[in-house]
């Protein structure tokens, strides 16, 4: 059962015409792809230039030390004194001792005991 010459010319024809439509349809569809590609790239970049525009200046211009640096024999003496002076802040002790609030804070908790070596070992 074989089809007449005409229509298999016929049924070629349509088959062309419709790879011919596809084709077409594809070529957009690649254009549309790398023209939402090259935004990407785009929108990337922007993204990579607001990031370095994030980056903190250069600690140059830090103000100097202002008080002592905290050790654990100065630890030792603030407690002694909130001690011997239950009512005085840690405002007051820190000006009486040279260093902020917060190390006086952090000596009165603990955090700069050592434990203690016994002697003669």
């Amino acid at each position: 059962m074989s089809k007449p010459i005409p229509e298999v010319r016929k049924d070629l024809i349509m088959q062309a015409s419709h790879l011919e439509q596809t084709a077409i349809r594809l070529r957009h569809s690649i254009d549309e792809i790398e023209k939402q590609a090259e935004l990407l790239d785009t929108l990337a970049e922007y993204l990579r230039y607001l990031a370095e525009e994030t980056k903190r200046a250069s600690p140059n211009g830090r103000a100097p030390i202002a008080s002592a640096p905290m050790t654990t024999k100065l630890a030792g003496k603030i407690k002694v004194y909130a001690r011997a002076y239950p009512d005085a802040s840690h405002q007051e002790i820190a000006a009486l001792f040279d260093v902020n609030p917060g190390r006086v804070s952090e000596a009165l908790a603990g955090k700069y005991n050592f434990p203690r070596v016994k002697e003669g070992v």
